[in-house]
């Protein structure tokens, strides 16, 4: 299948069938993200099609929709002459992937399903298996000893109840086996979801898991979003004793034992960002420490007969595995090129861990001469366009969240912290006391700001569906003024669009903009494609003339464009890292907005 996104169809895409012991048959699941269409072809090759064959499509996450007959199409229709390109990942034609709640072969049962217990022999309050979120507890040699840690969900892995989980929709009854090792995978799909789709992806996974193929529950242990973000999938993987973890349904014949960590996304084409990476290791390195094994140790499962791995079968299969290592399947992509990484800094972690010391961070470096604090936020801003910083101070406390505008009409951006529904704002690019404070709206609310008037003063608008409501001073009070623009989910821009001194909103939908020049309800003025679907996008006036215009993140690398017209960028330069948020501002009034980092 292929997906359109924004204004371009990607390539078709091999779903790999599942097989199932269990539940209906199927394919893997297909994450569409931001796609406003979609393509299917479909190849008897050597046999008869399916019995009952269907495309089961979940819009909203909830429930399935099956697709109807109709005439109904997209607004842009795909090439015809790519109707029978080959698909990106044509290597995977012919290979059946598994995942199951059942265990299908001797070999795992005879080194696994004696560990296995039910709920009842789970870990008493009090205990470990009791324990969700927080810091780790303190380790005493007693617990060292008997090889369980006492620690806490030190991965930061958000429960089921964090993105909505219907339990009335699992049906399956956890079981639990002793740890000995993590499976990696990836799922299908595009990868242009937003951050704030992340939940809504998920309950999509899980109901398709749960209700289309029959399995009770989601396949996955664990999931983790391209931001980094860490979710619990099968119901009991958080509240699991120590050394055990529950059955997933990820990697027949490996299930029992193993703990199945997804990337949401396909890298079949492209590389895992740090961010990814640093969070894989944090949630393997979490159970490895937890369980008291070593991830350098030999486990007692094996390779089994049928792979698609480098690994012989019938060898011991490494603590931390592709699901490629006990199935018929490419997954994870391009994860697996990373394992010599994941290993290393997973071991690195429970070594440290054991023996009571510190281990460096695997979050990303910062950009040198970018220092942090945990005591509050440091801003790192240039004049140029580079990272040579001109000005680096500490404005507000850890857990603010950081703006950037022009808050007296002197034409310098200067930084705003949000407290909840209060806002702090200093006028000079130094550490201080507020010069001003003003409460808008709701702690809840998504704000931006921008200069609706002309008066060279930014003022917050907060954002609710994709209902803005507009204050024009700086100061408390409602709203001046409301409008609607674009939809709910869209990712919204501020700026001077046709250069009249005064701001507007744009919003960025796959790699499509939308420009509405004046500040009402309506349909959009200018629409053009600029960057590439996932890009994240900014706006500012980069080169000094009337009205702003784009620039794009990718990686590390930002795309400046001095026009609204899309094409090729005007600049290009890596900058910071993944990790870290940038800002946009004109910090020495010289009418030329560049960028900042903020920690």
């Amino acid at each position: 299948m292929r997906t359109l996104d924004g204004a371009v169809w990607s390539d078709w895409y091999v779903l790999p069938g599942e097989d199932s012991a269990d539940g209906r048959p199927g394919t893997e699941y297909y994450i569409s993200g931001a796609s406003t269409g979609i393509q299917v072809r479909i190849s008897r090759g050597d046999g008869d099609l399916p019995a009952g064959l269907r495309i089961d499509i979940a819009y909203d996450a909830g429930g399935d929709l099956v697709a109807e007959d109709g005439t109904e199409t997209t607004d842009v229709l795909p090439p015809a002459d790519t109707l029978t390109d080959e698909a990106v990942n044509a290597e995977e034609v012919g290979l059946v992937s598994s995942s199951t709640t059942a265990d299908a072969t001797a070999d795992e049962e005879d080194v696994q399903l004696a560990g296995v217990v039910q709920p009842a022999s789970a870990a008493p309050a009090g205990s470990y298996a009791a324990v969700r979120g927080g810091s780790a507890t303190t380790t005493n040699a007693a617990d060292l000893l008997s090889g369980v840690l006492p620690m806490a969900n030190s991965a930061n892995i958000n429960s089921r109840s964090a993105w909505g989980a219907d339990e009335s929709v699992m049906t399956w009854t956890p079981q639990y086996a002793t740890f000995q090792g993590v499976i990696v995978h990836h799922t299908a799909g595009s990868n242009n979801y937003t951050q704030a789709q992340v939940p809504s992806v998920i309950k999509g996974i899980y109901r398709y898991h749960a209700v289309t193929r029959g399995w009770g529950d989601i396949g996955y242990n664990v999931l983790i979003d391209k931001y980094g973000g860490r979710w619990e999938g099968r119901s009991g993987t958080l509240s699991a004793p120590a050394a055990k973890m529950v059955v997933g349904a990820h990697a027949v014949p490996r299930n029992s034992g193993t703990m199945g960590v997804s990337v949401m996304g396909i890298y079949t084409e492209i590389n895992p960002s740090t961010t990814v990476i640093n969070a894989l290791v944090d949630v393997i390195a979490w159970k490895f420490v937890a369980a008291g094994i070593d991830p350098n140790s030999t486990s007692p499962l094996t390779v089994p007969a049928t792979n698609n791995s480098p690994l012989v079968g019938g060898t011991a299969l490494p603590r931390i595995s592709g699901h490629k290592d006990v199935a018929n399947t490419a997954c994870p992509g391009n994860i697996y090129n990373y394992f010599g990484t994941i290993r290393s800094q997973v071991a690195a972690k429970y070594k440290a861990a054991r023996s009571g010391t510190t281990t460096t961070p695997t979050t990303p470096a910062v950009t040198p001469g970018c220092p942090t604090s945990s005591t509050g936020k440091v801003l790192c801003l240039g004049n140029g366009w580079n990272t040579t910083f001109n000005s680096v101070f500490q404005y507000g406390i850890a857990g603010d969240e950081v703006y950037v505008g022009d808050w007296n009409g002197n034409g310098q951006d200067t930084p705003a912290v949000r407290r909840g529904a209060t806002y702090y704002f200093r006028d000079s690019l130094s550490m201080g006391s507020a010069d001003k404070v003003i409460t808008y709206g709701k702690a809840d609310d998504t704000v931006v700001f921008g200069d609706w008037n002309g008066d060279g003063i930014d003022t917050p608008a907060v954002r609710r569906g994709n209902a803005y409501y507009i204050r024009s001073t700086l100061s408390s009070g409602p709203a001046n003024r409301v409008i609607t623009f674009g939809k709910a989910d869209d990712d919204v821009l501020v700026g001077d669009w046709n250069g009249d001194g005064k701001d507007t909103l744009a919003v960025h939908r796959g790699n499509v903009f939308y420009f509405r020049n004046t500040l009402a309800s309506g349909r959009a003025d200018r629409i053009i494609a600029y960057g590439a679907v996932g890009d994240k996008a900014y706006a500012g006036n980069f080169n000094g003339k009337r009205g702003d215009s784009l620039a794009v993140r990718r990686g590390t690398t930002l795309h400046v464009t001095n026009t609204l017209k899309g094409g090729q960028a005007d600049r290009t330069f890596s900058y910071g890292t993944t990790a870290e948020k940038i800002v946009v501002g004109d910090w020495n009034r010289n009418g030329t907005q560049t960028f900042g980092i903020v920690h």
